[in-house]
Protein backbone atom coordinates (compact mmCIF):
# COMPACT_ATOMS: atom_id res chain seq x y z
CA UNK A 1 0.00 0.00 0.00
CA UNK A 2 1.55 3.01 -1.18
CA UNK A 3 0.50 6.73 1.10
CA UNK A 4 0.07 8.46 -1.88
CA UNK A 5 -2.55 6.47 -3.03
CA UNK A 6 -3.93 6.69 0.68
CA UNK A 7 -3.59 10.26 0.24
CA UNK A 8 -5.84 10.38 -3.15
CA UNK A 9 -8.39 8.32 -1.63
CA UNK A 10 -8.57 10.66 1.49
CA UNK A 11 -9.13 13.70 -1.01
CA UNK A 12 -11.86 11.78 -3.30
CA UNK A 13 -13.51 10.81 0.17
CA UNK A 14 -13.28 14.48 1.76
CA UNK A 15 -13.86 16.42 -1.80
CA UNK A 16 -16.90 14.12 -3.32
CA UNK A 17 -15.53 14.16 -6.57
CA UNK A 18 -12.43 13.52 -8.84
CA UNK A 19 -12.09 17.06 -9.97
CA UNK A 20 -12.68 18.70 -6.63
CA UNK A 21 -9.99 16.30 -5.36
CA UNK A 22 -7.63 16.85 -8.21
CA UNK A 23 -7.77 20.59 -7.50
CA UNK A 24 -7.13 19.90 -4.00
CA UNK A 25 -3.74 18.30 -4.86
CA UNK A 26 -2.71 20.23 -7.91
CA UNK A 27 -3.03 17.55 -10.53
CA UNK A 28 -5.24 16.27 -13.79
CA UNK A 29 -8.53 14.83 -12.72
CA UNK A 30 -7.62 12.11 -15.35
CA UNK A 31 -4.83 11.47 -13.10
CA UNK A 32 -6.89 11.00 -10.39
CA UNK A 33 -9.69 8.79 -11.64
CA UNK A 34 -6.29 6.35 -13.00
CA UNK A 35 -4.96 6.33 -9.52
CA UNK A 36 -7.90 5.50 -7.84
CA UNK A 37 -9.12 3.22 -10.15
CA UNK A 38 -5.34 1.48 -9.56
CA UNK A 39 -5.65 1.58 -5.61
CA UNK A 40 -8.98 -0.22 -5.52
CA UNK A 41 -7.25 -2.65 -8.27
CA UNK A 42 -4.53 -3.64 -6.16
CA UNK A 43 -6.74 -3.66 -2.70
CA UNK A 44 -8.92 -6.03 -4.76
CA UNK A 45 -12.10 -3.86 -3.76
CA UNK A 46 -14.15 -1.27 -4.49
CA UNK A 47 -13.58 1.87 -1.86
CA UNK A 48 -16.16 4.33 -4.29
CA UNK A 49 -19.91 4.06 -5.72
CA UNK A 50 -19.50 6.32 -8.56
CA UNK A 51 -22.49 8.72 -9.21
CA UNK A 52 -23.71 11.40 -11.03
CA UNK A 53 -23.88 13.46 -8.03
CA UNK A 54 -20.51 12.52 -7.39
CA UNK A 55 -18.21 9.95 -5.10
CA UNK A 56 -19.32 8.01 -1.75
CA UNK A 57 -17.69 5.73 -0.28
CA UNK A 58 -18.66 2.05 -0.34
CA UNK A 59 -18.72 -0.23 3.33
CA UNK A 60 -15.13 -1.12 2.80
CA UNK A 61 -14.44 2.59 1.65
CA UNK A 62 -15.82 3.65 4.80
CA UNK A 63 -13.38 1.52 7.23
CA UNK A 64 -10.50 2.43 5.32
CA UNK A 65 -11.51 6.02 5.46
CA UNK A 66 -11.26 5.94 9.27
CA UNK A 67 -7.77 4.40 9.99
CA UNK A 68 -6.38 6.53 6.77
CA UNK A 69 -7.78 9.65 9.06
CA UNK A 70 -6.01 8.33 12.03
CA UNK A 71 -2.61 8.08 9.91
CA UNK A 72 -3.47 10.85 8.03
CA UNK A 73 -3.60 12.99 11.52
CA UNK A 74 -0.31 10.68 12.76
CA UNK A 75 1.59 12.08 9.51
CA UNK A 76 0.98 15.89 10.51
CA UNK A 77 1.56 15.51 13.72
CA UNK A 78 5.29 14.05 13.15
CA UNK A 79 5.62 16.98 10.53
CA UNK A 80 4.70 19.75 13.03
CA UNK A 81 7.05 18.34 15.92
CA UNK A 82 10.13 18.02 13.34
CA UNK A 83 8.98 21.31 11.69
CA UNK A 84 9.33 22.90 15.54
CA UNK A 85 12.12 20.78 15.95
CA UNK A 86 14.03 22.45 12.96
CA UNK A 87 13.40 26.02 13.70
CA UNK A 88 15.02 25.36 16.97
Amino acid sequence: MNWDDMKVFLAIANMGSLKKAASRMQIHHTSVARRIKKFEDDLGMKLFDRRTAGYSLTQAGESLYRSAQLINQEFNTIETELAGKDIR
